[in-house]
């Protein structure tokens, strides 16, 4: 009958709905289809022949689709992990619309905050500032979906602090790997960033591991290194942590091996080291003798390091030297001191600032006492690259400084230096060394 006889299905509610109307094909019947596309109260009109049919207009109540509260509550931050002043996120599911979704946080304060949902990433994001009991209310068009609000404990946050250990701490070579582990008390590390400065910038490798942080890092030049450590853009207290990085391979250990194998019984020795290219340290040194540990004393420029002790006892004995803690190459380095002079003249004497200091463009004077008759003295100096230096032996009237009646048995050691750095002296008789030689003296520019 409704294929022969004008019919009318009409619907009004929130927006305009599709209709289907189809035949069952037995003769009974037809059935009518729609589609609404918003939740609300609709109003389904009948008509047959222009009247319309018992009953009509229908009300047809239309609720939005169950949302499925349970990925969002099993992604609700757990209680104990919520810190005031630290962001979480909870992650939407992906059969949910971030469109769909209207979220307010009320806090402690009872002020309810509309919270913005992302795209990028698909998250429901917060920062509580205040501790204290609070709920996250999720909505959609047709309502609050089912278990809202969730109630969850925002905790008071501990002091920020962070702790670093790790070897480089002590010092470090240039171009060795440095490690250092860096620890904090965080729940939630994504917020922690790692920048370290000084004379270069190196690349840092981090691995994490609990609330624990693994930093490697290259340094390629000497110098201060700072480990900064931050959270949020705020640096943590304790931090930067300082790194020294040394470079050791700029000394003549040959001439300091040299001039230790020249060592007298009960006889003072004075080293001097170079230590303008080794970066921020000092030196320290420990001396070992037969019996005891023997008094070393250093004396630590911004330039040079000297040290000064003296054997009493014969016997082997072992010269430990470090810079900022770190050995040196080759250390400890091993001399014999025996009871006699090892064929050394031990008559003549040595004096003048020659023998402490040089400088650069201007004569420099060692004084020699005791010198038998003849031209058997000689002297040379060499630079730490062995170098040779100009010298000049002046005799009789022709020393500088020197009164007529103070001439006899003395002679004096000219000597230029071509560049600030550390020289070595050997002064011989007839081709044995002296007592006190060789040794080093430190050149630098004549202010």
């Amino acid at each position: 009958w409704y294929q022969r006889r004008v019919r009318a299905v009409s619907i009004e509610g929130p927006r305009d709905t599709r209709i289907v109307i189809a035949d069952r094909e037995d003769g009974t019947g037809c059935v009518v289809t729609y589609y609404p596309t918003q939740p609300g109260d609709y109003q389904i009109h009948l008509s047959y022949a222009g009247v319309p049919v018992n009953g009509s207009p229908y009300t047809a109540t239309i609720t939005p689709p169950a949302v499925d509260p349970g990925p969002i509550l099993r992604m609700l931050p757990v209680v104990d992990k919520v810190y005031e002043g630290e962001p979480f996120q909870v992650p939407i599911p992906s059969d949910i619309r971030p469109r769909d979704l209207v979220v307010s946080v009320g806090g402690p304060d009872g002020i309810h905050t509309r919270v913005q949902v992302t795209k990028e990433p698909r998250a429901i994001s917060y920062t509580p500032e205040k501790p204290g009991r609070y709920q996250l209310s999720v909505s959609t068009r047709g309502g609050p979906i089912e278990g809202s609000p969730f109630h969850f404990t925002v905790l008071a946050r501990e002091a920020l602090i962070c702790t670093c250990t790790g070897p480089s701490l002590d010092g470090m070579l240039v171009r060795d790997v440095g490690q250092l582990v860096v620890s904090y008390n965080l729940a939630n590390p994504r917020g922690i960033s790692y920048d370290m400065t000084g004379p270069t910038k190196p690349t840092l490798q981090i691995s994490r591991r609990d609330n624990a942080d693994t930093v490697n890092f290259n340094p390629r030049k000497p110098g201060v290194y700072r480990l900064v450590v931050s959270y949020n853009g705020d640096i943590l207290p304790n931090s930067p942590f300082p790194v020294h990085v040394v470079d050791l391979q700029h000394f003549n250990l040959r001439a300091l091996q040299e001039s230790l194998n020249t060592v007298q019984l009960s006889k003072e020795v004075i080293l001097t080291l170079d230590t303008t290219r080794c970066g921020p340290g000092e030196v320290k040194a420990e001396l070992e003798g037969p019996m005891m540990y023997e008094r070393v004393v250093v004396t630590n420029t911004p330039r040079t390091a000297q040290l000064r002790f003296c054997a009493d006892k014969p016997g082997h004995y072992k010269l430990n030297l470090y810079y900022a803690n770190i050995p040196f190459p080759s250390s400890p380095f091993k001399f014999n001191v025996s009871r006699k002079s090892a064929g050394k003249v031990t008559t003549m004497g040595l004096d003048g600032e020659g023998l402490k200091i040089a400088y650069v463009g201007k004569p420099n004077y060692i004084y020699v006492s005791n010198v038998p008759k003849g031209t058997g003295l000689q002297v040379e100096v060499l630079s730490s690259g062995k170098a040779k230096q100009e010298v000049k032996i002046l005799t009789g009237r022709e020393q500088p400084n020197r009164h007529s009646n103070q001439t006899s048995g003395m002679s004096t050691i000219e000597y230029h230096v071509s560049s600030a750095g550390i020289y070595t002296v050997y002064i011989k008789w007839e081709g044995r060394d002296l007592a006190t030689t060789p040794f080093t003296v430190p050149a630098m520019h004549y202010e």
